[in-house]
C-alpha cells in the first residue's frame, strides 16, 4: 500500500492505487489578503496549507492532500493592498471542478478545509452540490479554526479574553504563522486592536446571526485581536490541535457509507407518462 498523501508529488498510477485504499481526499482553501501590518499577506493560505501537510505526515494511509486553493473570497479586504478576491460564482465553479476530478478519478470522500471566514458559505454549497451530484461520494466542509481540538488548544494558550474563536491577524493567527515561518513575520510592526462588541461578522454573544462590513470600516491595521502576544510555542501548541481536529474528522468520514437515494414519487402508468 502506497503511503504517498500528497496528491501534487504523486504520479498517477499511484493516484489510481490510493483511489482503492478508501482515503479522505482534503483540500485545503485559503485566501491572499492583508493581515495587518505584521503578518504576509498569504497567512490564511500558508496555515491551512501547513495544518494540511501535517495531516498528511500524521495519517498517511487515510488521506490524499490536494494542492492548495490560495486565492478566495475576500472583497471586503480589498481596501488592504495586496489582497487579491475572486468573485463568487467563480470560486464556487473552480472549487466544485476540483472536486468532480477527484471524484471521477474514483475517491469517494472528500473533507473541504478552510482557512479563510470569506470562503466558508461557499464551501458549504459546493460540498452539497458534490453530494447531489455524484450518488455515493461523501463531501464535507469545514474550517480548521472551529474544529474542537483546535479551539481547545487555542483556548490553552491564550493569555487575555477575546469573544468568539479567532479575530484576524490576532494572536491564534500570529502564534501559527510564527511556528511555521517566523523569518518572514515582522513582529515589531504588530500592533492590539480589541475586538468591537459586535457587527464584523458576528452578532453580540456570538449569535447565530452574519454580518460583513469593508474590513477598513471595522479597524484601521487590518488587525482585530492580540498579537502583540503571540508566539511560536504558543502556535505550535494551536498546530496540534488543529491537526488533532482534522483528523477526527477523517476517522468520522471513514466511519461513514452513505445510504442509497429512495425516490418516494407515486409511479405512473405508460398512459399516464407525459
Amino acid at each position: 500500500m502506497s503511503v504517498r498523501a500528497r496528491w501534487g508529488e504523486m504520479a498517477w498510477p499511484d493516484v489510481g492505487q490510493a483511489s482503492l485504499e478508501r482515503r479522505v481526499v482534503i483540500l485545503p482553501v485559503g485566501s491572499v489578503e492583508g493581515h495587518g501590518p505584521h503578518l504576509p499577506v498569504d497567512t490564511d493560505a500558508r496555515i491551512v496549507d501547513a495544518v494540511c501537510q501535517r495531516v498528511a505526515d500524521a495519517a498517511p494511509d487515510r488521506v490524499v492532500v490536494l494542492p492548495t486553493v490560495w486565492y478566495g473570497i475576500c472583497p471586503h479586504h480589498m481596501d488592504f493592498p495586496g489582497s487579491i478576491t475572486i468573485s463568487e460564482t467563480t470560486f464556487i465553479q473552480y472549487v466544485l471542478d476540483v472536486c468532480e476530478s477527484v471524484a471521477r478519478h474514483g475517491f469517494r470522500r472528500l473533507l473541504l478545509l478552510n482557512g479563510h471566514g470569506g470562503n466558508q458559505s461557499a464551501l458549504d454549497l459546493v460540498a452539497r452540490m458534490v453530494a447531489t451530484r455524484h450518488p455515493g461520494v461523501l463531501c464535507a466542509a469545514t474550517a480548521y479554526y472551529v474544529l474542537p481540538q483546535a479551539e481547545a488548544a487555542e483556548a490553552r494558550v491564550r493569555d487575555h479574553p477575546t469573544r468568539g474563536s479567532m479575530g484576524h491577524a490576532d494572536f491564534s493567527e500570529t502564534s501559527l504563522y510564527l511556528a511555521i515561518q517566523p523569518e518572514v513575520v515582522k513582529m515589531g510592526r504588530a500592533v492590539d486592536q480589541p475586538l468591537p462588541a459586535g457587527g464584523f461578522g458576528f452578532a453580540p454573544e456570538d449569535a447565530p446571526v452574519t454580518l460583513m462590513q469593508h474590513w477598513s470600516a471595522i479597524t484601521p491595521t487590518g488587525v482585530l485581536g492580540y498579537p502583540t502576544r503571540a508566539s511560536v510555542k504558543a502556535g505550535e501548541v494551536m498546530l496540534q490541535g488543529a491537526v488533532e481536529g482534522v483528523i477526527a474528522v477523517v476517522d468520522q468520514l471513514l466511519e461513514l457509507s452513505p445510504g442509497p437515494r429512495v425516490d418516494h414519487h407515486p409511479r405512473q402508468g405508460p398512459e399516464e407518462q407525459p
